[in-house]
C-alpha cells in the first residue's frame, strides 16, 4: 500500500512538472512572458485612427473581428495566479529551456492532447495556490489570531474576575480578621485600580489614533 501511494505521488509529481515544462515553452518559443501575454489581453488600447466615409460604409462584421479581435500566443491565467514553476528560475533555467521549446514543438502539431497538458498546468497551479492559501490562513491563525483570542479571553476573565473580587470583597468581612481583611483589601483594590488604569489610558490611545486617521482620511 506504501508502495502504491509513494509510485502515484512520484507519477503526479513528474507529471506536474512535466506540465509546467510544456507551458513554459510556449513562452520560451515567444520569448514572452504571463504580464506581456495578460496586458495584450486586456489592457491593450485600441489605436484611434480617423477612416475614411467611404471605407467606413464598406466595413462589415466579420472586417471588424479580423481587426479587434485578441489573441494571445500562450494561455495566461488571471493575476496574480502563478505557479512556482512558471517562475524564471524554473522557466529560463539553461537545462530546461530547450526541453521545454522542444516539448512544446512537438505537441504543437496535436491540439488537443497539447490542449489538455496546459489546461492540466492551469489545474496544477491553481490547486497550488489553494494549498499556499490553506498554508497562509492556518499560519495567521496558529501565529497571529488564536494568541490574540487567547490574550483578549485572558484578559476579560482577569477583568471578571477582579470585578467580581471586588463586588463581594465586603461580604467576606465576617469571615476573616479585621488586619487580614485590611491587607487582602488593599492589595485586590490597589491592582483593580492600576488595571482599570491601563484600561483606561488604552482606550484613550485607541480613539486619538482614530481620530487622527479620521482627520487625515478627511484632508485627503
Amino acid at each position: 500500500m506504501d508502495f502504491l501511494r509513494i509510485a502515484t505521488y512520484c507519477f503526479l509529481i513528474s507529471y506536474l512538472i512535466f506540465c509546467h515544462i510544456v507551458w513554459n515553452g510556449c513562452y520560451n518559443i515567444y520569448s514572452s512572458t504571463e504580464d506581456e501575454v495578460y496586458n495584450m489581453l486586456y489592457y491593450r488600447k485600441r489605436e484611434k485612427r480617423p477612416v475614411k466615409l467611404e471605407i467606413r460604409n464598406k466595413l462589415t462584421v466579420d472586417n471588424v473581428k479580423k481587426v479587434y479581435v485578441k489573441k494571445a500566443p500562450c494561455p495566461v491565467l488571471p493575476r496574480p495566479i502563478k505557479s512556482l514553476f512558471h517562475l524564471n528560475w524554473f522557466r529560463k533555467s539553461s537545462d530546461l529551456v530547450p526541453i521545454s521549446i522542444h516539448l512544446y514543438s512537438m505537441f504543437d502539431e496535436k491540439n488537443n492532447f497539447l490542449g489538455f497538458i496546459l489546461l492540466s498546468s492551469a489545474i496544477f497551479t491553481i490547486l497550488e495556490w489553494m494549498y499556499i492559501v490553506y498554508l497562509a490562513s492556518m499560519l495567521l491563525w496558529d501565529g497571529i489570531i488564536k494568541p490574540i483570542f487567547k490574550l483578549v479571553y485572558l484578559a476579560i476573565s482577569v477583568y471578571l474576575i477582579l470585578r467580581f473580587t471586588v463586588i463581594f470583597l465586603p461580604y467576606t468581612k465576617s469571615f476573616m480578621s479585621q488586619e487580614n481583611y485590611k491587607h487582602i483589601s488593599s492589595y485586590v483594590f490597589n491592582f483593580y485600580n492600576i488595571i482599570m488604569k491601563i484600561s483606561k489610558e488604552v482606550s484613550t490611545f485607541i480613539n486619538r489614533v482614530m481620530q487622527e486617521n479620521g482627520t487625515i482620511n478627511k484632508e485627503l
